[in-house]
């Protein structure tokens, strides 16, 4: 019995860190909030220091912003698979700032979009000033992934 209680209390804790700060709070039906830390980007929140969107539909589950990094995306589908058993299906990316990008690398790996992630046309400059601070931080484990986009 007490081996059971200790493994349940550790697959908690390993659960609960491997989420980072990540909390999902539902908005309606078929769609959550997933609020991570607001403080600076740090290794402890996986640079998740912004809110993120998931909205569940007939095609799957869409993903708004992508997380801060490959561990952060891990974290933020682990909070997924804690409210739907749809898999993302598309990541959108809502902005230049890098904690709404830098998880593109792992939900590409996934097949989100058959590995393609929806960005919008206009790549904000300063993107790669932040992958470029971020890289110092994440210790170049960001594995940044863009959009193919064919320019007219």
């Amino acid at each position: 019995m007490n081996r059971a209680l200790v493994a349940a209390v550790f697959a908690l804790l390993s659960s609960l860190a491997a989420s980072g700060t990540l909390h999902v709070q539902p908005v309606t039906d078929g769609v959550w909030a997933i609020v991570g830390e607001k403080e600076q980007r740090s290794a402890a929140n996986l640079a998740n220091n912004a809110t993120f969107g998931l909205l569940e539909t007939e095609k799957g589950a869409v993903l708004i912003d992508p997380g801060g990094s490959w561990k952060g995306s891990e974290a933020q589908h682990e909070a997924i698979r804690a409210v739907t058993d749809q898999q993302v299906v598309y990541a959108i990316n809502t902005g230049g700032p890098d904690h709404r990008w830098l998880g593109n690398g792992y939900w590409q790996a996934q097949g989100a979009a058959g590995g393609d992630i929806l960005a919008a046309p206009k790549v904000d400059q300063s993107a790669f000033a932040h992958l470029e601070q971020f890289e110092a931080l994440a210790a170049r484990n960001a594995q940044t992934a863009y959009r193919q986009m064919e320019w007219e």
